[in-house]
């Protein structure tokens, strides 16, 4: 059996860093996506899921001998998941509030066009009440906020999915 402190070990690296990934991904996503929205976005939430999983797999198989049970699985995707969530969350408020509010000034102006053209006769107290709409949306406060809240909604999903699969009770014994 693995001791604990292999658990968190695994589980803060783990989560770290799949926090740090997610929210490279977000970022290249921005930058080479004009779409105001784009299937690659699903990635952001699918990604926590494989680092779950990884993470499962590798203290199943290094440290615990092959043997992790159900409970242990979904405490290590929940504890994976969780970091991964405040760790992007954080990264997204600071970056996007310090280094990269012109790149979101940037969506804001795609967003606030593709607003005016889908419906050109609109009168300005609507598109003024709109563009304030879209500015609080794209602050990097509510930014941050909206994907920590939707990954952890899925977090118990995922973690439930990962603890069925990383699951293992049976230990080969071998000569």
């Amino acid at each position: 059996m693995y001791q604990k402190k292999h658990f968190w070990i695994v589980g803060l690296i783990t989560g770290f860093f799949s926090g740090l990934l997610v929210f490279l991904l977000l970022v290249v996503l921005m930058h080479f996506s004009t779409n105001s929205f784009s299937f690659f976005y699903l990635l952001i939430y699918l990604l926590p899921l494989v680092f779950m999983g990884f993470g499962a797999v590798r203290l199943r198989e290094k440290f615990a001998e092959n043997v992790l049970e159900f409970g242990q699985a979904f405490r290590l995707s929940i504890l994976i998941g969780l970091l991964s969530a405040v760790i992007m969350s954080t990264m997204i408020y600071y970056i996007f509030t310090y280094l990269m509010l012109p790149s979101l000034g940037y969506r804001v102006g795609i967003l606030e066009s593709e607003l005016i053209s889908q419906n050109p006769g609109q009168s300005f107290s609507e598109i003024k009440e709109k563009r304030n709409l879209i500015h609080q949306m794209l602050s990097p406060l509510s930014l941050s906020v909206y994907y920590f809240v939707i990954n952890l909604v899925l977090l118990p999903f995922q973690a439930f999915i990962i603890a069925i699969f990383a699951r293992r009770t049976n230990r080969n014994i071998s000569d």
